[in-house]
């Protein structure tokens, strides 16, 4: 989805949040790459449950966690640019999508604006291409995985190669509007 001039180096972990991308020193790690530029996008793993993970943080906690991504970056003399996360294929019965992201989107859009940080909203991007799409094609995106009873169900969050290019591909779109220099 990018140009042959673009290296881009993927230096995400499945299961991180804001946390435990720093203490486990994933954060050092993606800034000694010296990037250009750095997409940073989290809430998946962020999100609170019952019973709480020990990966999980408060708003105020993501909020603040992204901040300091954003302000590191900066001083590291790298372009940040937030990315807000990727919807969960939860499609209700009037056959479109529920996000239970909404609230970490609208946190990361605060903390873009208040810090002028360019922003690509995946979360609005995704949920107009899902509910165009609708469920069946979005299932078409996702990994399987065994429920509790044995049973091959669709993974709501994860992606397979197909999901994969087609919001890559959105995530690239995006990326040229929200920094103009990029879309040479």
């Amino acid at each position: 989805n990018v140009t042959a001039a673009v290296d881009c180096v993927n230096m995400a972990k499945g299961g991180a949040s804001t946390k435990t991308f720093r203490e486990q020193g994933l954060w050092q790690e993606s800034l000694e790459t010296k990037p250009d530029y750095m997409l940073i996008q989290f809430g998946h793993n962020d999100e609170q449950s019952s019973p709480p993970l020990p990966r999980q943080t408060t708003m105020a906690e993501y909020e603040a966690n992204l901040r300091r991504f954003v302000s590191e970056a900066r001083a590291a003399g790298i372009k940040p640019v937030l990315v807000t996360p990727l919807t969960r294929r939860y499609f209700g019965a009037d056959g479109k999508i529920h996000s239970d992201l909404t609230a970490h989107a609208e946190t990361m859009k605060k903390v873009a604006a208040e810090m002028q940080v360019p922003l690509l909203d995946l979360q609005r991007d995704s949920i107009a291409y899902l509910d165009r799409v609708g469920e069946k094609a979005g299932d078409e995106l996702a990994i399987t995985k065994k429920d509790n009873d044995g049973k091959t169900i669709f993974d709501k969050t994860h992606l397979n190669w197909q999901g994969c290019y087609v919001f890559g591909r959105i995530v690239a779109v995006d990326m040229g509007k929200a920094v103009p220099a990029l879309a040479q």
